[in-house]
């Protein structure tokens, strides 16, 4: 998200706000400039909200995602802890079939001795059997290789002598014995690969599950934290810009008392000298002409005439390049585009300043960012500013001229170096005042 102002902005901003000229008596901003910035901020206020709003929507989608993926790892794990379970049965199982499978091959073992010993009876009794003259051959029996092939040798024996055979019998039973000993030990080696191979698939796979969870948790919680923290940023960029715009509205209420007070100090002076005019009139009348009364004379006021708005209407209050124009500006200390309500002119330290045109001062003093500034009220609405000035040479109430000296170019306030701001204002209106330079 891009923040049009920055804190430290912010804050000068407000400080510089709240010490700008009012353009009328007793104020160092107009009411246009702090209306246009009260309107600023809450046009600023209004996006910043629209964006709270938006965030705050994807704060809980995010929040909504982690409460899922947090359900999906408990059941992911209950698969995980089910599937160790299953690996501990399986185990289990395992041993039981290599204990099984130890029995067996003992049991084949003991078979196999059984087998050897039932040959040897059964190849006497054979050759008791051809002694008494009842085999040709012996070794018949005992030539085949399978369990099926010694049957037929069995029964052939069977045959020739004309009786059953005891241990002819009972090899044979031992060699199919035998045989399914052999079966069953394949069948449980077989089974004991496939439970191999299941317990290490179970366990790969529990470990890839575990894994991902993992992943993905921590990828869901890292952006449930990045959505609140931009919340909370969002949140206390809108408390500073309502900060800020409370200032204005504030310094809007001084400037609008202030001008009232002046205006009305303004008129009670100018009825003073009005009234002290008309009875001097009146008493030098009537010392002049005692005898014959006349009508009173004109009210006199030492006020200056109406000023006209051609070419040359105010002089130069010093000679100098002009650093900085009237109107927006990126201002050289916050770095925020702004609106430049006067004129910037370069001069020396200790330059003398004069009044741009005649007036009576209405301020004179420490005011804020533009630090010692002088205000000139040159009636019908029009008022000169000179501020950042490095000391003052009049006082508020004081009469002066275009030769007066009213003090000397510095750097005080809120500036980057020594030079004069200048600014005029019609009716309360900041106005560039090139056009009448």
């Amino acid at each position: 998200m891009t923040r049009r102002f920055s804190v430290l902005a912010l804050v000068v901003i407000l400080t510089i706000g709240l010490s700008a000229p009012a353009g009328m008596a007793g104020s160092t901003d107009d009411l246009a400039a702090v209306k246009a910035r009260i309107a600023s901020l809450e046009s600023q206020i209004q996006s910043s909200s629209g964006q709270r709003s938006s965030i705050a929507t994807e704060v809980l989608a995010a929040r909504g995602k982690l409460e899922n993926a947090e359900a999906d790892v408990d059941l992911a794990q209950t698969n995980v802890d089910a599937l160790r379970d299953e690996l501990l049965r399986r185990q289990g199982v395992l041993s039981g079939v290599r204990t099984e499978l130890a029995e067996r091959l003992i049991q084949l073992t003991l078979t196999r001795s059984d087998r050897d010993d039932a040959r040897i009876q059964a190849e006497a009794s054979v050759i008791q059997a051809y002694m008494r003259g009842g085999v040709d051959d012996p070794s018949i029996a005992f030539s085949a290789s399978g369990i099926v092939e010694i049957s037929v040798g069995l029964g052939y024996l069977d045959t020739l002598t004309g009786n059953s055979s005891d241990a002819a019998d009972t090899y044979g039973e031992i060699l199919t014995a035998e045989q399914q000993e052999r079966a069953k030990i394949q069948q449980l080696e077989g089974s004991i690969v496939a439970e191999v191979q299941g317990l290490e698939e179970s366990e790969h796979e529990a470990e890839i599950l575990a894994s991902e969870l993992a992943i993905k948790r921590a990828a869901l919680n890292n952006e449930y934290r990045a959505q609140t923290s931009l919340l909370a940023r969002v949140e206390a960029e809108i408390a500073e810009f309502e900060h800020a715009k409370e200032g204005f509205e504030a310094e809007e209420a001084s400037i609008r008392a202030t001008i009232a007070a002046a205006a009305a100090a303004a008129k009670a002076a100018a009825k003073a000298k009005a009234d002290a005019a008309a009875k001097a009139a009146a008493a030098s009348a009537a010392a002049s002409a005692p005898s014959a009364p006349s009508a009173a004379a004109a009210p006199v006021t030492t006020a200056p005439p109406a000023v006209s708005t051609g070419n040359g209407t105010l002089r130069w209050p010093i000679r100098g390049s002009i650093d900085s124009p009237f109107g927006w500006r990126v201002h050289p200390i916050t770095w925020d585009r702004r609106y430049h309500t006067g004129i910037d002119i370069a001069g020396p330290y200790g330059l003398p300043i004069k009044a741009a045109k005649a007036g009576i001062v209405i301020l004179a003093g420490v005011k804020g960012g533009y630090g010692n500034s002088v205000m000139i009220d040159h009636q019908n609405g029009w008022v000169t500013l000179y501020a950042h000035q490095q000391s003052l040479n009049v006082q508020v109430g004081q009469y002066v001229t275009t030769k007066t000296t009213i003090g000397w170019v510095g750097s005080s306030g809120n500036s980057t170096g020594p030079h004069l701001h200048f600014e005029l204002r019609i009716n309360g209106v900041p106005t560039d005042p090139m056009r009448y330079l």
